[in-house]
């Protein structure tokens, strides 16, 4: 079965079982494990930096706040999930996906960097704005630290590895497809811990279900459509990817951690909207493939 087939799989796996809710406390140490797989394969250098990079990172609490103010027009829930997904920094996967789309994964590289370290930096300002309350400057403190040793230490351990140990790094990177079957179990947990929430703690009306499947979905076309537009033609695949292609799980575990969890909803609908849109542009790609130009 495809990865995205068991990603779907998990999902409905976790509606039907709400009961494994329980073991939500697995989820920001299995992130980290793959947050540390991940960045084994990112090489930090000057030539993965781009300025567009850098619009894209300034877009994110742009968007993420618009679509919260959008999505509480109809109610507070939905802007909350919305918020969730649209502030989510570019997929730790999406080098690869580049490199399968045989497109310049450097570009992707540098995003992640960016991108996440730009959401570390904005979160702990925006969440008292959308849960309306302002906590004390220790709990921001204490949030920001929070999500900087979730990326952060992830992030150095790998940079050590590639560093100091050349065999060791070749191991690990060796057995890192091993270790999707964590992210799977993270969506599976998730999708559970949202089935429990809709039964026995929500009264939510599932027209808000289905309205933010419609919304989500037009949130995942409005950033693969700007991020496109941030490069010149020839390089659109690759900036697509760095503003449309989201860190669906970090996304994941910061609704849990600070927004409730009807908030899930919007990474869970996200990952089924970003695996359509990638099976699009891998269609489009086969059938056309642009050369590619110079870099931005």
């Amino acid at each position: 079965m495809k990865k995205s087939g068991l990603i779907i799989l998990a999902l409905l796996l976790g509606l039907f079982f709400p009961s494994a809710e329980g073991l939500s406390f697995l989820i920001r140490p299995f992130l980290m494990i793959l947050l540390f797989f991940s960045f084994l394969g990112v090489r930090i250098g000057k030539s993965i930096f781009y300025r567009q990079q850098w619009y894209a990172a300034a877009l994110l609490p742009l968007l993420a706040m618009l679509a919260y103010w959008l999505g509480s027009l109809h109610g507070t829930d939905l802007g909350l999930l919305l918020f969730a997904i649209a502030l989510a920094p570019t997929a730790i996967i999406s080098p690869v996906i580049a490199g399968i789309m045989r497109r310049d994964a450097g570009y992707l590289v540098g995003s992640i960097l960016i991108t996440h370290g730009a959401m570390a930096v904005v979160l702990p300002f925006l969440i008292p704005l959308v849960l309306g309350q302002q906590p004390p400057l220790s709990e921001l403190v204490s949030l920001f630290f929070s999500i900087l040793i979730t990326i952060g230490v992830p992030l150095a351990a790998a940079q050590l590895v590639r560093s100091f140990s050349a065999p060791l790094h070749a191991f690990l990177t060796g057995i890192s497809p091993w270790f999707f079957s964590l992210f799977v179990t993270n969506v599976f947990i998730a999708s559970a811990k949202l089935s429990h929430f809709l039964r026995y703690e929500s009264s939510t009306d599932w027209s808000v279900v289905w309205l933010a499947a419609g919304a989500v979905g037009l949130l995942c076309l409005l950033n693969f459509t700007v991020g496109a537009y941030l490069l010149p033609p020839g390089q659109r695949v690759e900036g697509s990817l760095a503003l449309g292609r989201k860190n669906t799980m970090l996304a994941i575990w910061i609704a849990l951690a600070f927004l409730g969890p009807l908030a899930t909803l919007g990474p869970m609908l996200y990952i089924l909207w970003q695996n359509a849109v990638m099976a699009a542009q891998v269609s489009w790609l086969d059938k056309y493939r642009p050369s590619h130009p110079p870099k931005p």
